[in-house]
């Protein structure tokens, strides 16, 4: 008889034990809990800290963060070995500077950037800094309002480096292994006075 009770006993606690209350949803049924929301941990410094245990209170945002050094920075002069800086112009073809903008537009970078030109004396003209291997062709992009519409028209140097005849012509890039070689200072010629 004593086994008989123990085994009951050891049968109504393990029942208790292991089964969820009554008053108690099945688990796909309960809601779901936020996580405590944690403040910035303190991180672990290498080596001893000055104070033995502490971390002086540190956390990962105190410390100074390095970006990578490419070599390069956009505010940093590349030099003539990385690109040339070439003077791009054109002469207005009528004259009247009465474009809305015109623009220098390119089939590779940085040409693809679509830098704005200015206006003096009748020429459009950019300075861009090229590297003297780009390989592509480029052309001027003449926007104009006409009766309340905005016309683009494609305009090519004559006096600089083109390749092409006809519609098909374009202005060109002499691929180069540095500045002299490029001649940049044919793209800003304008007139046949000035070669």
């Amino acid at each position: 008889m004593k086994t008989k009770a123990c085994m009951m006993s050891l049968a109504l606690l393990f029942a208790l034990g292991c089964g969820r209350g009554e008053d108690e949803p099945p688990e796909e049924m309960q809601e779901p809990q936020d996580p405590p929301v944690l403040g910035e941990r303190p991180i672990m410094v290498a080596g001893a800290p000055a104070d033995e245990g502490e971390n002086n209170g540190m956390t990962a945002s105190d410390y100074p963060r390095d970006d990578p050094d490419f070599g390069m920075s956009n505010d940093e002069d590349l030099g003539d070995d990385f690109c040339c800086v070439t003077r791009f112009a054109v002469a207005d073809p009528d004259g009247m500077e009465d474009e809305v903008s015109v623009v220098l537009t390119g089939d590779a970078y940085p040409l693809t950037e679509n830098p704005a030109l200015t206006y003096s004396d009748g020429v459009w003209s950019v300075d861009v800094c090229v590297p003297p291997e780009y390989n592509g062709s480029y052309a001027y992009l003449f926007s104009r309002e006409i009766e309340g519409e905005v016309v683009e028209e494609l305009v090519i140097n004559a006096f600089a480096p083109t390749d092409g005849e006809g519609a098909g012509t374009e202005n060109i890039w002499l691929t180069a292994d540095d500045c002299e070689g490029s001649d940049i200072t044919r793209h800003a010629l304008t007139s046949a006075e000035m070669e």
